[in-house]
């Protein structure tokens, strides 16, 4: 847009759009809900670009060329030089594992398609956002999709020479896109989230504010109370929104009104000084840099931590990403992007295009050598801890067993709605340690697995637990249902309950054990709590060994709740299963058993390897192999 066209509010609702999007991803439990800055970006996006396509067409000078060129010298500068910049800290830094990961999200940000590759690679088990410097970037791949087809749809839309077709086209999209989004988070809410379509509806009320800005003005005073309700809409957002939150969907439409509001009344005489002043113009500008640069400072400042951030940190970082998003924004973006402004030659945007192209290719290749040779291990950071290939190996062989178990059995015996199972092991990804571990002590049973991964098993009054954004919320809910039907529990001669106590706790096994007592007289075993971790096992061994592990700074909890758990035990004449007592000599922290013939107890911060629950399997065998035995034949 040029001199006369530039709004100073608009930067100022970028900085507020910034803000909420960084002091989120610091964690500040104020701002729980700053995640929908990026929203009221997607709501700027649609304005400015829907505005300079219908001008450019409007008085005959739009050119495809130069749009993408102008596009271009927008954002791709300041975007290759983050990705150089976090590429070769990331070979400095991180292990084969995850520079391997990190490698394919630098090929995919590249061209534009990381936000598909981030949706792929989501799911319980994925490796955790704090490993991932270009997360960030899924955002920036939805907006260039949008550069993709929208200018060609108006052009199209345009030549059929009827002038209410873009508005009705840009009213039809958000509905059917906002519709599309909500309908759409009750299957795959990471797919809502991080896919271009879901997002359209977002654009679109940017691309109405064109429109919209067309019409007679409301009044000076219409103005100050749109403006007000704009900005009340946003910071109501970000302070009342978690990541329990459904989104986007319904619940995106209150940020991106907001910001709708607020570029159409942003010029309020009154209202309009919140974003119209020095120090919101000054953030705005170097939004961009801003959002660039701060993630992948807090993913690897926090990688080298290891334990959470201070509010001190916190602040640093706010302090360090604002520096070096000036100096990015005077060095690197108003340069390229202006040129003959600053005594540069000004590249043909067919010239500029062809450069950014090659530079994407350049940047690519060591980057797509590095994620087909397993991350590049000849690095110092590569280390000696476990390669990619073996924490695989370590993830399937946990699952080996079960799957064994079902194939020699038939399909009946690991079907929970088979009439032959006689033992139930049920509870979250946890569920699957159980079962090694009586698998081992009892193989004679027929076992059944009612298990969902984050799901433990609630009685109805705890259902609130699982989150609209649980990954696995429809399959958990359904579950949930069998988990209390007198018929299928009434099936079983054992029941054993193998979940991760953290945000579920005893008091709530409390409850599903009263529904459980009142409909069966089946035996119980729970397990309780071994060691949970800050830092992925395999990320600590490759600096500091297996050992590592298990060191304080590094372990988030250890044995949790087990007293409380032995308690709830007798209470229910249930047997308890204490991994802490069975792997760890005196039940002390220090003397726990970290590796089995080089396998560390957990390939991820706590799921037990195989050895691990085979040990405990031996344990159970001791203790309880006989009256186990009994019962098997019995059920059979």
């Amino acid at each position: 847009m040029n001199a006369r066209d530039y709004r100073p509010d608009i930067d100022g609702l970028r900085a507020l759009a910034v803000l909420g999007v960084v002091f989120y991803h610091l964690g500040f439990p104020q701002l729980s809900g700053g995640f929908a800055g990026v929203d009221v970006f997607f709501v700027i996006s649609g304005y400015l670009i829907t505005k300079v396509i219908t001008s450019g067409i409007e008085d005959g000078t739009f050119s495809f060329i130069e749009f993408y060129a102008r596009r271009a010298r927008r954002l791709f500068p300041a975007l290759a030089t983050t990705v150089a910049a976090t590429f070769v800290i990331g070979a400095l830094l991180f292990p084969v594992q995850v520079f391997e990961l990190y490698s394919k999200s630098v090929v995919t940000t590249l061209f534009s398609v990381s936000n598909i590759y981030f949706w792929k690679e989501s799911g319980y088990f994925d490796a955790g956002k704090e490993l991932k410097p270009l997360l960030h970037t899924w955002s920036l791949s939805v907006e260039e999709q949008f550069y993709f087809v929208w200018p060609a749809t108006l052009v199209l839309v345009t030549k059929l020479r009827r002038p209410w077709l873009v508005p009705a086209l840009l009213v039809a999209i958000f509905v059917i896109g906002t519709a599309a989004a909500q309908y759409w988070l009750a299957f795959d809410q990471s797919g809502a989230f991080y896919l271009a379509p879901f997002r359209a509806g977002e654009f679109a009320i940017g691309g109405m504010c064109v429109w919209l800005m067309r019409l007679p003005r409301p009044g000076w005073m219409a103005d100050e109370a749109l403006a007000l309700t704009g900005i009340a809409l946003i910071v109501w957002t970000f302070v009342t929104y978690s990541e329990a939150t459904p989104f986007p969907g319904l619940n995106a439409l209150p940020p991106c009104i907001g910001a709708a509001l607020l570029i159409y009344s942003g010029q309020a005489r009154y209202m309009g000084r919140f974003l119209d002043n020095p120090l919101a113009q000054g953030l705005g500008l170097i939004s961009y840099s801003l959002y660039l640069v701060h993630w992948p400072i807090i993913v690897f400042y926090s990688f080298w931590k290891i334990t959470p951030l201070t509010t001190p940190e916190k602040w640093g970082i706010v302090a360090v990403s604002v520096a070096l998003a000036t100096l990015q924004y005077h060095f690197i973006e108003r340069p390229i992007r202006w040129g003959a402004r600053f005594g540069r030659p000004r590249l043909a945007a067919g010239a500029f295009l062809g450069r950014c192209v090659g530079l994407s290719v350049l940047l690519a290749l060591p980057a797509a050598h590095s994620a087909f040779t397993g991350g590049w291990g000849f690095r110092p950071a590569a280390g000696q801890g476990p390669s990619m290939a073996q924490v695989k190996r370590w993830k399937k062989e946990r699952t080996l067993a079960l799957k064994t178990h079902c194939r020699d059995g038939g399909d009946d015996v690991c079907n929970p709605l088979a009439p032959h199972g006689n033992f139930l092991i049920l509870g979250d990804s946890h569920a699957l340690d159980g079962f090694n571990a009586f698998i081992t002590a009892a193989p004679a049973f027929n076992y059944v697995m009612n298990s969902v991964g984050g799901c433990p098993p609630l009685a109805p009054q705890d259902l609130g637990l699982i989150k609209p954004a649980h990954p696995d919320r429809a399959a958990c809910l359904k579950i949930s249902k069998q988990r209390i039907d007198p018929n299928f529990l009434a099936r079983f001669d054992v029941i054993a309950i193998s979940v991760l106590f953290e945000w579920y706790t005893p008091e709530h096994l409390r409850h599903y054990l009263g529904i459980l007592r009142a409909n069966t007289k089946a035996r119980l075993f729970i397990f309780g709590n071994y060691i949970s971790l800050n830092r992925d096992c395999e990320l600590i061994a490759v600096s500091q060994g297996l050992k590592g592990c298990i060191d304080p700074l590094n372990v988030r909890s250890f044995a949790k709740y087990d007293d409380e758990l032995k308690a709830l035990a007798k209470e229910f004449d249930a047997a308890f299963i204490a991994k802490s007592e069975i792997l760890c000599g005196g039940g002390a922290l220090e003397n726990c058993r970290y590796e089995i013939d080089g396998t560390p107890f957990t390939y991820d911060k706590h799921h037990l390897t195989l050895p691990f629950a085979l040990e405990i399997g031996k344990w159970i065998k001791q203790h309880y192999a006989p009256s186990l035995v009994k019962e098997a034949a019995i059920g059979r």
